[in-house]
């Protein structure tokens, strides 16, 4: 069994199925790079925040750095440090002195992360800050470690001075040597500042509220980890981290930081994958080298990701199923026409046929000009079927009429068999009769003698023949008149069987119209081309038995003029017997008179009786051989009977097929 799809479904599906194929790949192509793009928008977003901190960092260092460059540089400090040479010379009534050392203090208070300003000479190897002269026996500078490094680097660098467990603050100092215009090392000066303002600014570098900062210096050390106490990573080694934090990826992440300036690594911070962003922070005024460290938690980046395609798959579907309903809106608004279109055809193929309802043009294009054609079409053919229906409807009409005539000839015919049936049996009787007479003529003839004894008998016997007499002359009047009547009835069924035949006639020219018009029809006039075919065929069954019919109501009509001459004779005849027995009783009662011509009288009757047995005897063939023309017209009829009433009810059946059509 084929199944039967609309053309909705066949427009619909392929085309639904390759949007949402295309939207399916868009959809992923799409997703693949908003997730590229979100990622390197997050990363992005937080290297700029990196980058950010990296710059206030070494913002932080360079401002601080000016200030050891400004203030050693001052012609007066290096005015003063050059004149006093002498080991601790006495300075408390040195306002020079007083005034540098306020300058110190001032310094301190003006800025909150400077914990300290200091000069350590190269003369007398003393120790300067905003308290004044260190005084404790035994303090050299040249015996500390950073002032021959100051010496050593020859510039303004940063150095990190350590913990402070007391306070638990970290220090470092931005020192410099300085030299004087011959080149001459004056000393080494600078300042203190607390670590713990960049602790700070670490500790609240977050990433949406998340995220861990640290730094390490340039020799892969960590001198800043806020949140966690100093013992576990204060100038550790990034290696050693994964077992003091008891992490993973440290060890990996120390070899990148040292390997590269910046870039990125990957570790596990409390069990929760993180993303580490590190940049490299430099400085050559202070000269200070380390890198910034920010550990993002992943989940943050797939949480944005997971947003933006859920917001982004959420469009998608949005236009999806925008373009879905438009396009599926468009396909039907065109497809409608054609649906309509098939839906009619199924109805006319398969229900009662309506020729009335016409599809709605609501286009101009070829789906349009399809239904303007449908519609010239189905007028065509409610043409053709009002005509067929007008057409079946007469002859309908026609067939039922001459159905009727032709039980009016059936029961005519069937009396006028009766009728003559009986006109043969009188025949009969009075040739029986006639010949009785005969005999008893033959009698009187032989009994001449014995006349004159039975004359009251013959005389009775002549008045009864008489009276039968009578009564056959009546019978073959009334004979006569109903063969006259079977004459005009006869021509009136040849007039009957000639309209017959025009009907036939316009039945078959019917049928060859309704042909040409199936074959013009094409494959949907297969139906009218059997009709047309079944009609053809009736009209020639209908031809033949006419002409059958024709041939016998001539046949009869001729017999009947036959049988209407011979009952004229007979009527002629019978008049001449009736005559004849008048002359028999007058010669009865002349016998009666005259008894002496009895012979001669009987002689005479002899003769005359002969003649009546011939002339009966004729009657009564002619009687016969009408009889049986009768007896053929009625089997003729009862056939053309038969006949039409097939004819009528195949023209019952073609008026139920036409009437199928709904034309009205």
């Amino acid at each position: 069994m084929v199944r039967r799809f609309r053309v909705q479904q066949k427009i619909l599906v392929p085309y639904l199925g390759s949007i949402l194929l295309l939207f399916v790949l868009f959809s992923c192509v799409t997703l693949f790079k908003i997730r590229n793009q979100v990622q390197h928008s997050v990363m992005t977003e937080a290297q700029d925040m990196l980058g950010l901190n990296v710059a206030e960092i070494r913002g932080f260092f360079v401002e601080r750095g000016r200030i050891p460059r400004t203030l050693f540089e001052d012609p007066f400090i290096l005015q003063w440090f050059m004149k006093y040479r002498i080991f601790r010379a006495p300075v408390a009534n040195d306002p020079d002195y007083h005034r540098i050392i306020t300058l110190f203090q001032n310094l301190l208070a003006a800025d909150s992360t400077l914990n300290s300003v200091y000069f350590a000479t190269e003369n007398t190897q003393e120790y300067f800050d905003e308290e004044g002269r260190y005084e404790e026996d035994g303090y050299y500078v040249k015996d500390r470690p950073w002032w021959h490094k100051a010496v050593q680097m020859r510039k303004l660098y940063c150095e990190l001075s350590g913990y402070d467990y007391e306070d638990s603050t970290m220090a470092a100092s931005l020192q410099m040597p300085v030299f004087l215009s011959d080149g001459r090392l004056l000393g080494v000066g600078g300042v203190d500042i607390e670590i713990q303002t960049i602790s700070r600014l670490v500790e609240r570098m977050k990433y949406h509220g998340e995220g861990q900062a640290f730094m390490v210096d340039e020799s892969g050390k960590t001198f800043v980890f806020p949140g966690q106490h100093p013992d576990l990573w204060y100038m550790q080694t990034l290696d050693v981290l994964d077992d003091a934090f008891n992490a993973r990826g440290f060890q990996e992440l120390g070899k990148q930081m040292r390997q590269n300036l910046s870039g990125e690594g990957h570790i596990v911070w409390h069990g929760v994958s993180h993303l580490v962003l590190f940049a490299n922070i430099h400085s050559n005024q202070p000269y200070f080298r380390s890198q910034l460290a920010f550990m993002i938690p992943e989940h943050l980046i797939t949480t944005q990701v997971r947003r933006m395609t859920w917001e982004t798959m959420r469009l998608i579907l949005l236009a999806g199923i925008l373009v879905v309903v438009f396009g599926t809106m468009q396909t039907l608004k065109v497809i409608r026409p054609l649906d309509a279109l098939s839906s009619r055809l199924h109805m006319i193929a398969n229900e009662k046929p309506d020729l009335t309802q016409e599809l709605p043009v609501t286009t101009h294009d070829a789906i349009g000009q399809t239904a303007k054609n449908f519609n010239i079409f189905l007028k065509q053919i409610h043409k053709l079927v009002t005509a067929l229906v007008q057409h079946t409807k007469d002859t309908a009409l026609r067939t039922n009429q001459l159905h009727g005539s032709y039980q009016s000839i059936s029961d005519g015919s069937q009396h006028m068999s009766e009728s003559i049936e009986q006109v043969a049996t009188t025949s009969k009787e009075m040739v029986l009769h006639v010949e009785e007479v005969m005999q008893g003529v033959k009698e009187v003839a032989r009994l001449s003698k014995q006349f004159l004894e039975i004359i009251g008998q013959g005389k009775d016997l002549v008045k009864t023949r008489m009276q039968k007499m009578g009564e056959i002359t009546q019978g073959t009047i009334s004979l006569f008149e109903d063969m006259k009547k079977l004459h005009a009835d006869s021509n009136d069924l040849i007039q009957m069987v000639k309209v017959i035949e025009d009907i036939n006639n316009r039945i078959a020219l019917l049928s060859i119209n309704a042909s040409i018009e199936a074959v013009k029809a094409g494959e949907r006039g297969r139906g009218f081309a059997i009709v047309a075919k079944e009609i053809e065929s009736l009209s020639q069954g209908t031809a033949q038995t006419n002409q059958q019919t024709l041939q016998v109501v001539q046949s009869f009509s001729e017999s009947m003029e036959r049988f209407q001459h011979d009952l004229q004779n007979m009527k002629e005849s019978m008049e001449i017997e009736r005559r004849s027995f008048t002359a028999i009783s007058e010669m009865f009662m002349y016998l009666a008179d005259h008894a002496h011509h009895a012979d001669e009288a009987a002689e005479q009757m002899q003769i005359e009786n002969q003649q009546q047995v011939e002339s009966l005897r004729m009657i009564n063939e002619s009687i016969q051989d009408v009889f049986n023309s009768a007896r053929q017209v009625a089997d003729s009829i009862a056939q053309s009977e038969e006949q039409i009433g097939r004819v009528y009810e195949q023209m019952q059946n073609l008026q139920k097929s036409a009437e199928a059509f709904k034309i009205d």
